[in-house]
């Protein structure tokens, strides 16, 4: 959860791409630049020349594909791939074509950025076992547990923000630890606690069985326009509890609960899809049935309402599939620019 204190409340998703955006625009100051790919193992006579414009974000490279944080710098070449939950799958570039092309740099570094108890760790060692002069694992925890000692964040009050998000969205550690006065109640009925977290644990085994048997049809029907996303949620959290699937390689489809929309029309865009405006038609909006689509508009996403009934149990599987495969084939891939 990332408190509402902070400068970046609400102003992102809080998700995987927020943090490799974040973490990019702080590669852009020089001093912070320095210490980072210093700690990342990256020799001083490369990081000293490289300059802000060498550093971009979800570029496409030929014969690689989109890192997540690309350097290019003269001959060196510095991929960085940001993991921020345990649970998040690689896809197979990452460990195949991303490395093979940092190898064949002069001056290359492939660095994975992951949780401590990253589950497909194992994987990145097996790679790193034929890549190992460029393959570096770096634990997100040590890296900001070594930012944290250095008190830069007392350098500036954007590095001090940006810092407190990351902490809190990666490694869940809000600065207020107050309870409000609904969850001090709450503490004194275990009962109801343990109904929010079996609600949750069987909505997250359905969406998670159910999302699979959604990409296999929409790839016999659309190939790979449509793919297995950077961030599965395996847990809720005040941002949501569901799965995110790629388009053209980024991120632009979430779809289970989105808790962040408890607020908005009763709560009746919790259970929903939603996409990103960004690939979307300037006047998508006008080609949208809203009797067989409801939706609301929030920033730079959508949300396209699921029915909770197609949550209830398993029975509802096959037509929970269906509706979200409706949504994504009817409402975005419809309205995408191409």
């Amino acid at each position: 959860m990332v408190r509402q204190a902070n400068i970046f409340y609400k102003l992102t998703r809080e998700n995987e791409d927020s943090a490799t955006e974040l973490l990019c625009n702080l590669l852009k100051i020089k001093f912070f630049r320095d210490i980072c790919l210093e700690y990342f193992g990256i020799s001083e006579n490369i990081y000293e020349n490289v300059q802000s414009d060498d550093i971009i974000t979800h570029h496409y490279l030929e014969d690689a594909g989109i890192p997540d944080i690309c350097i290019n710098y003269n001959e060196s070449l510095i991929f960085i791939e940001n993991k921020i939950r345990n649970s998040t799958k690689l896809q197979n570039s990452q460990i195949t074509s991303y490395a093979e092309k940092v190898a064949k740099s002069k001056n290359g570094s492939y660095i994975f950025l992951i949780p401590s108890a990253y589950v497909h760790k194992n994987e990145i060692e097996e790679v790193k076992k034929e890549y190992s002069s460029v393959i570096r694992i770096i634990n997100w925890e040590d890296f900001l547990s070594y930012l944290s000692k250095l008190e830069i964040e007392k350098c500036s009050l954007t590095i001090k923000e940006s810092l407190e998000y990351l902490q809190d969205l990666i490694l869940g550690i809000p600065k207020d630890l107050t309870l409000t006065n609904y969850e001090v109640a709450l503490m004194y009925n275990p009962k109801d606690i343990y109904n929010v977290l079996s609600l949750l644990e069987k909505n997250r085994k359905l969406i998670e069985k159910v999302n699979d048997a959604v990409l296999e049809e929409l790839k016999v029907k659309h190939g790979d326009k449509i793919t297995f996303g950077s961030e599965y949620s395996g847990y809720a959290t005040m941002d949501g509890l569901g799965i995110f699937l790629k388009y053209k390689y980024r991120d632009c489809i979430y779809w289970g609960l989105s808790l962040n929309m408890r607020e908005k029309k009763n709560g009746d865009y919790v259970y929903s899809l939603a996409m990103k405006i960004e690939p979307l038609k300037n006047n998508f909006r006008e080609e949208i049935d809203e009797k067989r689509f409801l939706y609301y508009d929030e920033g730079d996403w959508i949300f396209v309402q699921i029915d909770r009934k197609l949550f209830f149990d398993e029975s509802q599987e096959e037509n929970l599939k269906k509706r979200v495969i409706e949504i994504i084939e009817d409402v975005f891939l419809k309205s995408c620019k191409e």
